[in-house]
């Protein structure tokens, strides 16, 4: 894979690993309110 390739796959990654890791702070905060 070359560097687009590989800096492209590693944005989605990030993408998906930030709206998972908010959804996660957004339910948990939902949960103790």
């Amino acid at each position: 894979m070359d560097l687009v390739g590989y800096a492209h796959v590693a944005s989605y990654v990030v993408v998906k690993a930030f709206r998972y890791l908010t959804a996660v702070e957004s339910d948990t905060y939902l949960k103790t309110v």
